[in-house]
């Protein structure tokens, strides 16, 4: 099981898409065992942050993030959460929260089948809650043994309400989407793991109206238990609401225990 205890973020990510390659990759290899194999697998994720400011801004602004994968035979879940809050000024308030299920059934070798659920609140973005649910194919391309590649397509429904204080976007509050995606993992050495993942999400009725969202992360092994990670992610909104800029960016950076 990998567990790690510490981590710091900057800056403030309005970014709200979960990567789960990254956490397939970070813990453990559970898809690693082959058709047949009644393995079973845990693995779990905890990241903290925090920000003190004195001066003109007088406060502090933390986030946290859980994410738990298991696998048992053909099945392999994953669950993320993920919250910012802030005490600014006297002021107390929640600035992001996020939550994500997934779940894939290994049909054959190589293809699986997916069901995911997502639960979204971003001030960032302006959206007050963002729900969706989605359901499709994943396939791999090539797994060798320093080099995975994965590809997948879903439908996915949508909902989202927004906060009151912005001008809404000329689209419905309830879309029907294409969400696929492209995956690379990339085992440098037995220390350096490299993964890339790109989503895109355009609406079926509008296919102008879309979302990408890219994130380009590392994990750095410093000692035996000791580990380092980077990440940097993308993403874009082609018709986000009033006042809100089309494109979001971050930079992220942990220190942690594997245990």
């Amino acid at each position: 099981m990998c567990l790690v205890l510490l981590g710091w973020l900057w800056p403030s990510s309005a970014v709200a898409q979960v990567d789960t390659e990254a956490l397939r990759r970070k813990l453990g290899s559970l898809q690693g065992d082959r058709e047949g194999e009644q393995s079973r697998s845990l693995a779990a994720k905890l990241d903290g942050s925090l920000k003190a400011y004195g001066g003109n801004t007088e406060g502090v602004v933390w986030g946290a993030s859980l994410q738990l994968a298991g696998r048992s035979g053909r099945h392999l879940g994953f669950f993320a959460t993920s919250g910012d809050y802030s005490h600014l000024d006297g002021e107390t308030q929640v600035r992001r929260s996020f939550a994500h299920a997934r779940y894939n059934y290994e049909l054959t070798d190589g293809i699986w089948g997916e069901l995911f659920g997502q639960l979204e609140s971003n001030k960032f973005i302006a959206v007050r809650l963002r729900e969706l649910v989605g359901i499709g194919p994943r396939f791999r391309l090539f797994d060798a043994d320093t080099l995975q590649a994965f590809v997948a397509t879903a439908y996915m429904l949508e909902h989202t309400q927004l906060g009151d204080d912005v001008t809404p976007p000329s689209r419905p509050a309830t879309v029907h989407r294409s969400s696929s995606y492209l995956t690379f993992s990339w085992l440098v050495d037995e220390r350096v793991t490299l993964v890339s993942t790109t989503y895109y999400q355009p609406r079926f009725d509008e296919p102008s109206d879309h979302r990408l969202f890219s994130q380009l992360s590392g994990d750095f092994a410093v000692t035996g238990v000791l580990k380092a990670g980077m990440s940097l992610s993308m993403r874009y909104d082609s018709l986000p609401p009033g006042g809100v800029e089309s494109t979001d960016w971050s930079v992220v950076n942990t220190l942690g225990l594997e245990l």
